[in-house]
Formats: structure tokens, sequence, C-alpha cells
């Protein structure tokens, strides 16, 4: 079996935007957040003063409430991103999420609800996953 190592996003993906951009102890919203791995990362890493998320999955929104008291949580009908409120993030970020939505249009709508949700100032980082067979 091959051996799975842990991708290391904070390092690659997180703490490079964050720094290049200087957000530091700003506000930042996880979309495909799930129960949460990501948003723990990110608060762990000390960039920032509230990490917010957005999922499909209502179950894992609830649990991640139970361990994030001080994030929101918004719920996503699939196409959008919930009820996050307009102009209020420094960074949208998300891995593993998007290469999910096979569907242009409804991606495309998710990335204007990014555009909506970020702050004059505010940036995106999106990961996704590739594999070339």
């Amino acid at each position: 079996f091959p051996v799975t190592i842990a991708f290391p996003y904070e390092k690659e993906l997180l703490t490079p935007v964050a720094e290049n951009l200087k957000i530091r102890g700003n506000v930042a919203i996880d979309f495909g957040c799930g129960p949460g791995r990501m948003i723990r990362r990110m608060y762990k890493t000390g960039l920032f003063e509230r990490v917010d998320g957005v999922d499909v999955s209502d179950y894992a929104l609830e649990y991640a409430k139970s361990q994030f008291s001080s994030s929101n949580f918004y719920s996503s009908n699939g196409y959008d991103v919930g009820g996050a409120p307009f102009k209020t993030y420094d960074l949208v970020y998300s891995t593993i999420a998007m290469q999910h939505i096979a569907c242009r249009s409804i991606r495309d709508n998710i990335y204007k609800g990014f555009h909506h949700i970020l702050n004059d100032e505010g940036v995106i980082s999106l990961q996704f996953a590739f594999n070339p067979t």
C-alpha cells in the first residue's frame, strides 16, 4: 500500500499567502470546512483572530460548531457560500473541496460568492487535487 503523508497545508498554502499579504489577526473563512479539520490548523498558525466555515453537510457543521465556539458557520446549498456575510473576510480558503464540483456554472456561482464575502483587500487561496493518471 502507498504511504499517505499529510500535506503541509500551513507551510505550502496558508502561511505564504497570509505572510505575503500581511494578513495577521484578521478573519478567514474555510469553504468546504466539514467538521473543521483546516479550521483547527488555521487557528494553530496564530495568523487569524477568527476562522469561520461553510459546508453542505449540516452534520459536519454541527460538529464544527461544538469544537469552535468563536467561529461562525454557514450551510451551503451546494452552489453558494451560504449566509456568509458580505465584505467580511480577509481570506477565503479552500482545500480539497472545489475539485468535487464538476459543473462549471456552479463553480462560477461559488466564485462570485467568494468575491462578495471578501473585503476590498481580501484574497482567495484555493487548492485543487491533481493526479496525472
